[in-house]
């Protein structure tokens, strides 16, 4: 069981669109991409490697995304191929420390509305 309290909607948003938003697509997408041997792209970051601080879900969708397309690299060999990608910092809000000045505790689940896993 897992107790989201302390933990805010834009935490979980994050790693739904960043690992879940890939990872759907890709799903849909290995038909086709098997009969016209096909290339993926992913975009990861290399916060999956630095874990900077506050960016912990970030950080670990980025991980997971590398995770499961390593794996996925090896099942749908050779006929489609991977490539991740870890860029570094780019210049955005998030680099700025927006979440560090505004915290991450702005959109906190109401105790009401906790689930459990």
């Amino acid at each position: 069981m897992i107790n989201l309290e302390g933990f805010s909607i834009s935490m979980l948003i994050n790693f739904d669109v960043n690992f879940w938003g890939t990872v759907y697509p890709t799903y849909f997408a290995i038909p086709h991409l098997k009969k016209t041997k096909g290339k993926i792209f992913v975009n990861s970051s290399s916060c999956a490697f630095l874990q900077p601080p506050r960016l912990s879900f970030y950080s670990a969708s980025k991980a997971a995304l590398i995770g499961f397309f390593e794996a996925l690299r090896i099942e749908l060999a050779p006929s489609v191929t991977i490539t991740i990608a870890t860029l570094g910092i780019i210049d955005s809000e998030m680099s700025r420390g927006k979440n560090l000045i505004q915290g991450w505790r702005t959109h906190t689940i109401p105790r009401k509305q906790q689930r459990c896993f």
